[in-house]
């Protein structure tokens, strides 16, 4: 790498731009449905539809990859990104087809940025993918933050022209990266030529395994975050004490941001395999005691710090797996791309089913208790799933 800096630069700017671009703007979402007339349950699709992206995109980026470069394939899914966010700000049918195009962006940048980074940066897998989960969790909650307040000053047209403007930021650094270290592929060309052939995820136990457990992990976590606030309240926290404990539970995973992924990339199997069991085990407490009708605030923010922490905690450790078990940019793409996809068509359901089911009884107790089986399924398989070898030995 001729510049390591303009490549942590952009590494920076994917991590800001990942998960802020579709997560401002429900926070908004009031002023959103006054300002199209459209109704507001309407605007749930603000978040529903990037995840939608990506299960259905990722089978897919892999072999759009094989076609191209890693390169050339992250600067078309930010142009994506760029043109789906800009168009938002006209009228009701062209915001949701921006939010598409920015689901289909960042599917492509959520499958190939692990691999990036394993290609630009092999021995440093783990500082690299800290930065930016780290950034990812940061700008999601300071883009949240400043919503309403940029909304009110301007309007939310002129939020949306901020996020663009960053992903412009975002897709000016990269094609500088491309320009400066664009030498660092070459060395490859018959990996990319065959590779692609022998590459088959899907026929894989431990890719199905990690694909399970990512997905589990999301539908739990996304969950959480849909729900916790409802639940809180029912159980006599006020509503803005509720607003806060929704933001402990995204806050509190940052400074997990940088430790874990050089954690899982310098450990033994057996050390990760033991401190992840250990994290879901942390889990299981923390909805065991979300099972009660009287929980006070105290009480509350344990709790939200303790899911919080091991939710960020267990996404991490999935995306770093996709570079620190497999042996080149290929296999790690390819195992990202099948694992992401799998992943999110499960998170997409189970937050809706936990809320049909919250409907029909009125408490989310068995839905807590099939999380926790959940979880002991996730223990079960990542006891199998961490071995010495990497996956595709």
């Amino acid at each position: 790498m001729k510049n390591k800096w303009i490549f942590i630069i952009s590494i920076i700017f994917f991590g800001t731009i990942m998960r802020s671009t579709f997560t401002t703007l429900p926070v908004v979402a009031n002023d959103i449905a006054n300002s199209l007339h459209i109704p507001l349950d309407q605007l749930g699709l603000l978040t529903s539809i990037p995840l939608v992206a990506f299960a259905l995109v990722s089978p897919f980026v892999s072999k759009i990859t094989d076609k191209f470069s890693i390169e050339k394939t992250l600067a078309f899914a930010l142009v994506a990104v760029l043109l789906g966010s800009f168009v938002r700000i006209f009228n009701a049918p062209s915001l949701m087809l921006g939010t598409a195009l920015i689901g289909v962006g960042i599917a492509f940048i959520n499958v190939l940025l692990p691999a990036a980074i394993f290609e630009y940066a092999p021995d440093k897998i783990g500082p690299y993918t800290g930065i930016y989960s780290t950034l990812l969790m940061i700008m999601t909650s300071a883009f949240q933050i400043i919503a309403v307040p940029v909304a009110n000053k301007v309007n939310w047209q002129g939020l949306v022209l901020l996020v663009t403007v960053v992903v412009l930021l975002s897709l000016v650094t990269w094609l500088l990266n491309i320009k400066i270290n664009v030498t660092v592929a070459p060395s490859q060309p018959q990996a990319h030529e065959h590779k692609p052939v022998t590459i088959n995820p899907w026929t894989n136990k431990y890719a199905w395994m990690l694909l399970i457990i990512a997905g589990l992990q999301s539908a739990i976590f996304y969950s959480l975050i849909a729900w916790m606030s409802v639940i809180a309240q029912r159980t006599g926290v006020s509503g803005s004490q509720s607003g806060l404990l929704v933001g402990l539970l995204s806050m509190v995973g940052i400074p997990f941001g940088m430790i874990i992924p050089n954690f899982i990339s310098n450990s033994s199997f057996k050390t990760r395999r033991n401190a992840m069991i250990f994290a879901c085990v942390l889990w299981i407490l923390g909805l065991a005691m979300m099972n009660n009708h009287h929980i006070s605030f105290v009480l509350w923010l344990v709790i939200s710090s303790v899911l919080g922490a091991v939710g960020s905690i267990m996404f991490i450790y999935v995306i770093t797996s996709y570079a620190t078990r497999t042996k080149n940019p290929q296999e790690s793409a390819a195992l990202s791309g099948m694992a992401q996809s799998g992943g999110y068509l499960i998170a997409c359901l189970i937050p809706w089913l936990y809320g049909l089911i919250f409907g029909m009884t009125q408490n989310w107790y068995a839905q807590n208790i099939i999380f926790i089986l959940m979880l002991v399924v996730m223990i079960v398989l990542i006891y199998f799933f961490e071995r010495e070898k990497t996956i595709f030995d």
